[in-house]
Parts: C-alpha cells; sequence; structure tokens
C-alpha cells in the first residue's frame, strides 16, 4: 500500500507498446530487427542511433558491419561497427545512464520533469521486459516510487529499484547474444572432420569448418572469447584441417586465410597448436609447388617441436626444388636418422644424388666407411 503523502502523477502519456507500433510503422527495419535482435533494435532507437548502411555477412552474421550516427545535425558523430560491436556498447550506454536527484516539483509536474525523475530511457525500457510503468509516486521528502504493471499484476517500486531490475536484464540480454555467438563454433565438428580427413574426403572438410576463419577473426577482434585452453586449442587444430583441405581442393588463398588465422588464434594457445599449423601450411605449400615459401613454416614447426620425421621429408623436398642440394642431403639424412618412412625418402635421395653425381657418390661411401 501507498504510504500516506505520497503524490501519484500518472503515465498516461507512456505508451507500453511504443516499439511494436514504431516496427510496424517502419517495415524497412525488418533487416536490422532479424540482424541485431528485435530487443537491441529498440534499444538502438532508445539511444537515439540513426542507421545508415549495413555491409552483411552472410556467413558470420554478428561481424556484419554497420554504419550509423548518433546525435542530430552537424554533431551528429558517424561511426562504423560490427553488430556485435553495437550490441556491446549500447548496453554499456543504457546501463550506466544515471538519473540526477530531485529538485522541488510543483504539484502538477509536466511530463518531461516526470521523465527527468524517472529517466526517459528507463521509461520505455521496462515495457520491453512486461514492466509498465503507470505512475510516479513522490514521496514527502523528495523519494521517487514507481507504480509498475507487471504481467496485469500492479506493484510499487523505488525508482533506483526499477533501473536496477533493468539493469540486470540488460546485461543478461547481452549475455545471452554472446553465448550465442559462441555456439556458432561447434566443437563437434572437429570429429567429424577429421574423420573426413582421414578418408581424404576434403570437400567435407570444408562443408563443416568453412565458415571457421571468419568466426574466429572476429573473436579475435573482440578480444578471443571466454574459452578453455583445451577447447583454444581444438579451434586452431580445426583451422589446421581446414587449411589442408583447401590446399587439397586447390583453394589456395582460402587455405593461406584458414592457416593466417589459424596462427593469430595459436598464439595464446601454446607451442604444440602453434607447430601443427606451421606444418600443415608448409605441407600444403610444398604439394603446391610453392617451395620457396614452405621453407619458413616448415622450420618453424621443427622449432616449435613438431616430429622431425613428418617435418623433414618436405622440408627436403623444398629445399631441394630451390637448389638448395646440399641442405636438402642434411634434411634427407636428419629425417632418416628420426625415423621418416625410408619410401618418401628414396624418391628424394635420388633426385639429391643426380644433382650432386660425383659429390654424392663420394658421399656415400664416407658414409658407408663410418658406419662400418
Amino acid at each position: 500500500m501507498r504510504e500516506t503523502g505520497r503524490r501519484r502523477h500518472p503515465l498516461s502519456w507512456l505508451n507500453p507498446d511504443w516499439f511494436v507500433e514504431q516496427l510496424d510503422a517502419h517495415k524497412e527495419l525488418d533487416v536490422l530487427r532479424g540482424l541485431l535482435g528485435e530487443r537491441f533494435l529498440a534499444f538502438a532507437w532508445i539511444a537515439g542511433v540513426r542507421f545508415h548502411a549495413l555491409a552483411l555477412d552472410e556467413e558470420v552474421p554478428h561481424a556484419s558491419e554497420l554504419e550509423l550516427s548518433v546525435g542530430e545535425g552537424e554533431e551528429a558523430a558517424v561511426a562504423r561497427m560490427t553488430v556485435a560491436e553495437l550490441q556491446r556498447r549500447l548496453v554499456a550506454a543504457l546501463v550506466s545512464e544515471e538519473v540526477a536527484p530531485p529538485g522541488e516539483v510543483g504539484e502538477a509536474p509536466d511530463e518531461a520533469t516526470l521523465r527527468a525523475l524517472v529517466g526517459g530511457s528507463w521509461l520505455l525500457l521496462g515495457p520491453l521486459y512486461d514492466l509498465t510503468p503507470r505512475a510516479v509516486l513522490l514521496g514527502p521528502d523528495r523519494e521517487v516510487f514507481l507504480e509498475v504493471d507487471r504481467a496485469g499484476e500492479t506493484i510499487e517500486l523505488p525508482a533506483d529499484v526499477y533501473r536496477q531490475v533493468l539493469r540486470q536484464l540488460l546485461l543478461e540480454e547481452l549475455a545471452r547474444a554472446e553465448r550465442q555467438r559462441s555456439v556458432d563454433l561447434d566443437l563437434a565438428r572437429v570429429g567429424e572432420a577429421e574423420a573426413a580427413e582421414a578418408e581424404g574426403r576434403w570437400s567435407e572438410v570444408v562443408r563443416l569448418l568453412g565458415a571457421w576463419p571468419r568466426y574466429v577473426a572476429f573473436m579475435l577482434r573482440a578480444g578471443g572469447g571466454d574459452m578453455s585452453e583445451e577447447d583454444r586449442a581444438r579451434v586452431a587444430h580445426a583451422l589446421g584441417l581446414l587449411g589442408t583441405a583447401l590446399g587439397h581442393l586447390g583453394e589456395t588463398e582460402r587455405a593461406d586465410e584458414a592457416f593466417r588465422v589459424g596462427l593469430q588464434w595459436a598464439a595464446g594457445t601454446g607451442e604444440g597448436a602453434a607447430a601443427s599449423l606451421f606444418l600443415r601450411h608448409g605441407e600444403v605449400l610444398v604439394a603446391r609447388g610453392r617451395y620457396g615459401q614452405a621453407i619458413a613454416p616448415l622450420r618453424r614447426a621443427l622449432g616449435l617441436g613438431a616430429e622431425p620425421k613428418r617435418v623433414l621429408p618436405p622440408l627436403a623436398r623444398a629445399l631441394l626444388e630451390r637448389g638448395r642440394t646440399v641442405a636438402a642431403l642434411g634434411a634427407v639424412r636428419a629425417a632418416a636418422e628420426a625415423g621418416a618412412d625410408p619410401a618418401s625418402l628414396s624418391e628424394l635421395e635420388g633426385w639429391i644424388e643426380r644433382r650432386l653425381g660425383e659429390t654424392a657418390v663420394r658421399w656415400r661411401r664416407l658414409l658407408e666407411a663410418e658406419s662400418s
């Protein structure tokens, strides 16, 4: 019950269906509603955001870029930002809005005065969550209360409690959007992609993981996301699988992009993930005849602890094709000592011996003499 002495001032001008009516009147907002989410579009409206252009990213919708402005006339600030960035900024701006303590309020305050007592944004936000302010109640000591309709029930709340409830609801709205973005990287697909790779079904690997570089690049811009170390390593591994598959399919630019994003991601994941990515990238480069470019990533893989028996054969091939025959011979010998498959080395040895001629014969005799 209201205490004696409170003055009640109806908010009869506040339309609880204000945003529904705006949507009905502006059908051109349907695309933005689907992209941002209906409540976030309402937040933008409340914050005074005006949209000018949209660069839609169909693979990663929340990475779509919006051109927008806030303010009027020459003071309007124009900016470009992604959907996810806008969502975060809107919530940050709205939850931080403070209301000054009330001054002297006359017996018949006008609409502007009542808005200032509660906060105009807060009055519009409430109906979005089925909390519709019906009246402002002013106590004898300038206390501000709200009479709120909640699902057909009338309750009274101090204005600061009403705002705090809405702050929590706004933060929960953002948290739901962030969680939805995180499930776009379905780690269950990594196992499926591994099975597809084992069977040489490269197109299936791409079908499963093809959009991941865009998602991961977005997550890198947004701070890396909230993932365990194990899950981060799985994401890096997935990008390695994708890069290898794209290389086999001849899509070299996309393969390079997958490895580039993967290595950026692996920088905060551990040397093992980076070593695997450098190795896979080097293997793809060798397979595509880009021998000079393959040498550096293969050497990086070796330095980061990748298995020498896997790294050294493609490294020897790259060195040989670049005319560094003696270095290639050393890589082949080291690969043999590391336990590489002799069949994978025999062809390389034949090419090297033909290149070196008599020098290779003397080298072989020397090795045989040392081992006897």
